[in-house]
């Protein structure tokens, strides 16, 4: 695979606990996008999704790498309210995706994978994006190790 890198939102490390395994398995680097502080606190999940009901997506740090210099990107994050979380949407408004190659997974634990899958597909492929593999993962009662591994199995397809 030509030069990679896994960014990823978690707030719980389950979703973490995948993109490092994927990372893992493609030698690619990976980093995380963080939430700034609202108030001197790390905004809640209820707090974020009250703001995404007025429209507000929350604030994030922009301090990641220049993307440009990556040949394929994986992004990944968690299913919160049957979509994808909010930060990882933040995440794409900072990003220029015009011709990049993007590998898609979300978490869930239980429903809304699919339909996460497919918010981020229409947005990238509106940006420009060409979408390559996508995959939902069940995070629900796993283990961060079992997480890892899947998430390594699920990057060997990514070769290909």
């Amino acid at each position: 695979m030509a030069s990679c890198i896994v960014v990823v939102f978690s707030r719980s490390g389950r979703t973490r606990a995948l993109a490092e395994g994927i990372a893992r398995e493609l030698g690619a680097q990976l980093e995380e996008i963080r939430l700034k502080k609202v108030k001197n606190r790390i905004p809640t999940p209820g707090m974020i999704l009250r703001g995404f009901k007025k429209g507000e997506l929350p604030a994030i740090h922009t301090d990641f790498p220049d993307l440009g210099k990556f040949d394929e990107i994986v992004l990944g994050g968690p299913v919160w309210g049957f979509d994808i979380a909010p930060p990882v949407l933040s995440f794409i408004e900072h990003v220029s995706w015009s011709g990049k190659k993007v590998h898609l997974f979300v978490s869930e634990a239980a429903l809304g994978g699919q339909r996460a899958l497919a918010h981020l597909r229409r947005i990238l492929e509106d940006k420009g994006a060409k979408i390559g593999k996508e995959r939902a993962f069940s995070t629900l009662l796993r283990h961060p190790k079992t997480l890892q591994i899947r998430g390594r199995e699920w990057a060997k397809t990514l070769r290909s």
